[in-house]
């Protein structure tokens, strides 16, 4: 792989109030307004910002739940916005979004393990051995203790 893991490039969405008649131009909301950003494998980058701004549009954007109006999000260099249902839901399996309310986001009730590892029961069926190594190596990974 070359160049960033995740690129986006101006990334806009606007929301119309209203339907225009006659091609009249209708008023938006402008929810995202020329978005660009990249990350490179390993990093990670948080997006922070008061309520409203557009931080879980932005989220939403990144993981195709919403088209964007223009501009573009490219996942190891892949345009996200020409992929089939099928070839998307692959790339959903790769990625996850942890929004900023810890509470809905991380549940107490777990042990960090078990919530390292419960995207991965969606997709596929490890034994506790399995879910408790790969906890551990993607701990390692983020820079944490496996413990």
């Amino acid at each position: 792989m070359s160049g960033p893991l995740l690129k986006v490039e101006n990334l806009t969405k606007h929301y119309p109030l209203g339907r225009g008649i006659f091609k009249k131009s209708i008023p938006v909301i402008r929810a995202v307004e020329d978005v660009s950003f990249s990350v490179e494998a390993g990093e990670t980058l948080c997006i922070v910002g008061e309520s409203g701004c557009g931080k879980s549009t932005v989220a939403r954007l990144l993981m195709r739940l919403g088209e964007p109006t223009s501009g573009r999000v490219l996942i190891d260099g892949t345009d996200i916005a020409g992929l089939k249902k099928d070839a998307l839901h692959a790339w959903r399996r790769r990625m996850q979004m942890v929004f900023q309310d810890p509470y809905s986001s991380l549940n107490p009730r777990l042990t960090a393990g078990q919530i390292i590892t419960e995207p991965v029961e969606n997709f596929e069926r490890l034994s506790r051995k399995q879910r408790q190594a790969l906890a551990a190596d993607l701990s390692e990974r983020s820079g944490c203790r496996p413990r």
